[in-house]
């Protein structure tokens, strides 16, 4: 702490106050304003904190956060929102409501084309026709109390 200045005071003792002032005011100019510039900065998982220093960097695994499992309950949840409006949109847009401008594809199915299959639940699941067509060759349909046997 630096003494202040009073009345009557010896010219000596002014000077010796006005220059550790002096003093501590150039010590005050070689301050810097960089964090990189400070010296013992902290640090995590042993990385020093830089103003570069990224959450990568620091290589804290996600499954240790609080609140991980929510995360990913809401990212799955997004997720598939976005997926089911992306496809509604898609569909609506190539199929336009009006089934009449499709191409027909009659008789020119091939095997090997994709073929996505709902169930219940909301999961898609995607085959080929030709191994769709393998599964109900061989698959007993009840319809109406009736049993039918897909056949080729």
């Amino acid at each position: 702490m630096i003494e202040t200045i009073s009345n009557g005071m010896d010219l000596a003792r002014v000077r010796e106050i006005l220059n550790r002032l002096i003093e501590r005011v150039n010590e005050l100019e070689r301050v810097t304003n960089s964090y990189d510039d400070l010296e013992n900065r902290p640090a995590i998982n042993g990385v020093t904190l830089t103003s570069q220093t990224s959450v990568q960097d620091l290589q804290i695994p996600a499954s240790s956060l609080v609140g991980y499992s929510d995360l990913i309950a809401q990212a799955q949840q997004a997720a598939a929102q976005t997926a089911e409006s992306t496809a509604q949109t898609t569909a609506r847009a190539k199929l336009d409501g009006d089934l009449t401008k499709l191409q027909p594809r009659e008789y020119e199915l091939a095997t090997s084309m994709l073929v996505v299959i709902g169930d219940d639940k909301g999961n898609a699941y995607k085959t080929t026709l030709g191994d769709l067509i393998d599964y109900l060759k061989h698959e007993v349909l009840k319809l109406n109390d009736q049993y039918l046997r897909v056949i080729k």
